[in-house]
């Protein structure tokens, strides 16, 4: 049974059930070099090597592409100042975006909003499934709704995809 590390109560939910299955944690950072781990590390614990590593081509190849096209949207040719819920600032790196601050998961503090409003982000990089809102209001900063998690079809390329197109959009306007 996977489970993450947010679900504390995924050994007493198996309990419950009357599952013999063993517990496997799975780390969701979408960090590229933690997806690329945790897809061979489970690859290995089912037997599915071979699909694991087809896979990850396919997913270095999807996102040095994307990857490359953020970084040719970059506004004036350069790389964007950014804000980050902490969540999301694996789409700060595919973009090679400079982060500037992060902030998050809880709402940001007033002294927070000043200090990150001080450093000037073109960008903020809010997690769409915890917002806390607007986060730098009257910075000037555009807010960037970012995707964390695969929808029905469970495939994590949307994901980055989807990123990828909010990203472009936002520097287009920067």
């Amino acid at each position: 049974m996977l489970y993450a590390p947010f679900e504390p109560y995924a050994g007493k939910i198996k309990d419950a059930a009357g599952s013999k299955a063993d517990l496997v944690r799975v780390d969701l950072d979408n960090d590229a070099a933690k997806v690329r781990g945790e897809v061979a590390r489970l690859g290995k614990l089912f037997g599915t090597e071979k699909a694991a590593a087809d896979w990850r081509k396919t997913f270095d190849r999807e996102y040095a592409r994307l990857s490359a096209d953020l970084k040719a949207a970059w506004p004036d040719g350069r790389s964007p100042a950014v804000v980050s819920q902490v969540f999301t600032t694996w789409s700060a790196r595919m973009a090679g975006a400079r982060t500037v601050g992060t902030y998050g998961p809880e709402a940001v503090t007033a002294s927070q909003l000043a200090g990150l409003s001080a450093k000037k982000p073109a960008l903020v990089l809010d997690n769409a499934h915890m917002s806390t809102g607007e986060v730098l209001p009257d910075s000037g900063a555009r807010q960037v709704k970012i995707v964390n998690y695969p929808g029905k079809d469970m495939d994590l390329l949307p994901v980055y995809r989807g990123a990828a197109e909010q990203l472009k959009k936002a520097m287009k306007g920067a």
